[in-house]
């Protein structure tokens, strides 16, 4: 398993594990949910194609213009993969 994967996988185990236990939330759950939005953007994602020669972030809060030799989003900073699919 990828490392952000596991990762990722402990921090929703423990946020699962606080809600359970009441006397812990709070901002440790929003501490959580922001790691887990930090770790989900390290995760590579193609970028959307909306018109020839257009591409777009795929984080659906963002869709911000790309250019090709970005590596993050500028204004999000969501990891990007512009491998090609060889079908």
């Amino acid at each position: 398993m990828h490392d952000i994967e596991k990762a990722k996988n402990q921090l929703i185990d423990l946020k699962i594990w606080l809600d359970d236990n009441k006397e812990h939330e709070g901002e440790s759950i929003e501490a959580i949910d922001d790691a887990l939005m930090a770790l989900e953007k390290q995760i590579p994602k193609k970028p959307k194609i909306i018109n020839y020669g257009t591409n777009v972030c795929s984080n659906s809060d963002c869709q911000c213009d790309l250019l090709r030799w970005y590596t993050h989003c500028p204004d999000c900073g969501q990891c990007l993969n512009w491998e090609v699919e060889n079908d």
